[in-house]
């Protein structure tokens, strides 16, 4: 690292032969910019300091992995990068190996995430640009006995008939190395980090593309639509179009509404203390503008999971706009605000869930006046309250759902509307008697 230009190079480990080794080499080089802490990790307090951190082969011997990932995070200055290398299964963002016992004849083995799932950890401590840089499976080769090393080797820890597992029966060594950012905590550091946003369309685009790329499943737990729904969605996505899907009950449209949250990123930074989710490079409401205005560069921003991005309604014939739009704000006006000024107002669930997904279920079931309303919403972008027309760039995906059945017993779908969504999907019942006992064992199970 100082060859590559690092102006310091501090390592730790708490092992003393490796002191003195590093202490001798250092003498004999003369080199005055690298240095070794006989410490470990937990032992250092969060210095937010450092450009880059190398965690090598620690994580799988820490009792608790994300405790780690926590005192990592807290080496690194804002936008600092992680370098991580541990021990992984193969498996999905849920997959995690906890040995009952020894791993590979090695005591301190105690948590084997998949790399999906450590993924999933570092997103869930707030990194970001988060990256699989290689999965690897350790060969005798690589780790092997040599005239210096002498004493037992990988080759003694895997069984001698099935050599893919361990002695132990478990699945043989495997390494993954990934990358990540720290998050930044004020508009300044999001920009000298060179973070850049994208369109809540433009991100599930990308997000989809990963995924058919890596083979990975986008919708599970659903049956029977590998074929006619889901390339439906798949292509609505990829144009970036809104979804009604339309369809009987029990068919499914509501669990794949809420599994497009998985084709949202982890996180994303937004201001903190606005009202509604905003950009911090380019605030759309009065209030995000005026925040960072104030504050400039320590604009304080927060970093919101994609489940709080979601939002859902159930059409019933009672919403008002208010629900969905906004209002004017009573006690705002009893403060002295005009009706004219924007921060009058107060903002329904959908400016409530910008830059992110909102779904209406039995969209018929809602007031034509109502659906009125979202015509703007979801072409113009923006909003109308009591006569005011306040400019919104809004960047939500609106989705619904509609039994075809209901339009004439309860309501319709006024035309205009359904111009509006790009992509009208039909969903149906199981094809295949295998299809429906896969689904009842499901629900039998769940």
């Amino acid at each position: 690292m100082l060859d590559a230009g690092a102006t310091l190079a501090m390592g730790i480990d708490p092992t003393r032969l490796f002191l003195y080794q590093f202490t001798l080499l250092k003498t004999l080089s003369g080199e005055t910019r690298a240095h070794l802490l006989p410490l470990r990790s937990e032992h250092l307090p969060p210095m937010s300091c450092f450009e880059m951190v190398f965690s090598m082969g620690v994580l799988h011997h820490r009792r608790s992995p994300m405790d780690h990932l926590q005192e990592l995070r807290g080496f690194l200055r804002p936008g600092g990068q992680l370098i991580l290398e541990t021990l992984v299964i193969d498996g999905g963002e849920t997959d995690v190996l906890v040995p009952p016992g020894p791993y590979a004849s090695m005591s301190n083995i105690w948590f084997l995430p998949s790399a999906h799932a450590l993924t999933r950890w570092l997103s869930r401590l707030n990194f970001r640009d988060i990256r699989i840089i290689d999965i690897t499976v350790t060969s005798v080769e690589e780790q092997r006995c040599t005239e210096w090393m002498d004493f037992h080797s990988l080759l003694d820890f895997l069984d001698p008939a099935a050599p893919a597992r361990t002695v132990e029966g478990l699945p043989a060594p495997t390494r993954a190395i990934l990358t990540a950012r720290a998050p930044s905590s004020t508009l300044g550091e999001l920009k000298a980090a060179g973070y850049q946003t994208l369109g809540v369309r433009e991100e599930m685009r990308r997000n989809l593309m990963n995924k058919l790329a890596g083979d990975d499943e986008i919708f599970p737990g659903v049956v029977g639509y590998e074929d006619t729904v889901i390339p439906q969605i798949e292509n609505a996505v990829l144009s970036g179009q809104d979804i009604i899907l339309l369809g009987e009950r029990g068919q499914a449209k509501s669990r794949m509404i809420r599994s497009l949250i998985s084709l949202l990123d982890e996180t994303i930074p937004v201001i903190d203390g606005c009202e509604v989710p905003e950009n911090p490079l380019a605030p759309i409401t009065a209030q995000g503008r005026n925040i960072v205005a104030e504050h400039g560069d320590d604009t304080p921003i927060r970093w919101m999971s994609r489940e709080d991005r979601y939002g859902e309604k159930l059409a019933t014939p009672d919403i008002t706009i208010a629900d969905l739009i906004g209002e004017v704000d009573p006690i705002k006006i009893a403060e002295g605000r005009y009706l004219s000024d924007e921060e009058a107002l107060h903002y329904g669930m959908i400016p409530h869930t910008n830059r992110g997904i909102f779904a209406i279920n039995e969209l018929p079931d809602l007031a034509e006046r109502i659906q009125v309303g979202l015509l703007n919403v979801m072409e113009e972008r923006d909003v109308q309250i009591r006569g005011h027309k306040v400019r919104m760039d809004l960047d939500v995906l609106i989705v619904a759902t509609a039994n075809p059945e209901d339009y004439t017993n309860r309501g319709r779908i006024i035309t205009p509307l359904k111009d509006r969504y790009g992509a009208q999907i039909r969903t149906h019942y199981p094809q295949t008697t295998i299809e429906e006992i896969t689904i009842m064992e499901q629900e039998q199970t769940q």
